[in-house]
C-alpha cells in the first residue's frame, strides 16, 4: 500500500471543513474529527444533550491500529459514542464495539476500511464521507480516483 491517498486526505482540509470535519491527532494517530449534538426538548426547552464523536483516521496506516485505539481510548464526559473509521486498506465485515459501564458512559466503534469497499452498517455515512474526500483529493492531483489505495 502505498502512503500517497494518506498525504492526499490530509491536503484537502478545505473538503473537511466543508463536511463539518476539523484536524485531530492523538498519539501518533493523525486525521479529521467532528462532534455531532444530539438535544432532547420538551415544553419548558432542553431537557437533554448528549455527543457522539466521529474519526476518520488515516495516518498510521498499518494493520493493527484499531486494537490501539480500542485498548487505549477512554470515554469522554457527555459524549455517548465514539466512531473511528481506519483507513488502512482492509475492509472488516462490522466493527469493534466497546461499552464503557454497560453503555452508561458511553461506547467505542472502531472500523478498519479501504476507500471504495463495501459498506458497513453504522458507519454508512463516514463510509460516504471517505469515499467522496478520496475521490477529491485524486481529481485535485489529477489522479484515477478509482485507483489503488
Amino acid at each position: 500500500m502505498s502512503k500517497a491517498p494518506l498525504e492526499c486526505l490530509a491536503e484537502i482540509p478545505l473538503f473537511w471543513q466543508e463536511v463539518g470535519f476539523e484536524p485531530w491527532a492523538w498519539k501518533d494517530f493523525k486525521g479529521v474529527k467532528r462532534r455531532v449534538t444530539f438535544r432532547k426538548g420538551a415544553l419548558l426547552g432542553e431537557v437533554a444533550r448528549y455527543y457522539a464523536d466521529d474519526h476518520i483516521v488515516w495516518h498510521p496506516a498499518a494493520p493493527g491500529s484499531e486494537s490501539k485505539i480500542f485498548a487505549d481510548w477512554r470515554p469522554a464526559d457527555e459524549v455517548m459514542s465514539h466512531r473511528f473509521l481506519i483507513l488502512d486498506g482492509r475492509n472488516a465485515a462490522k466493527p469493534l464495539k466497546k461499552y464503557y459501564l454497560l453503555g452508561i458512559r458511553g461506547w467505542l466503534e472502531v472500523l478498519p476500511y479501504s476507500p471504495g469497499g463495501p459498506e458497513v452498517e453504522g458507519f454508512r455515512d463516514l463510509i460516504f464521507i471517505a469515499n467522496k474526500a478520496w475521490e477529491f483529493s485524486q481529481k485535485l492531483k489529477g489522479g484515477d480516483a478509482v485507483g489503488d489505495f
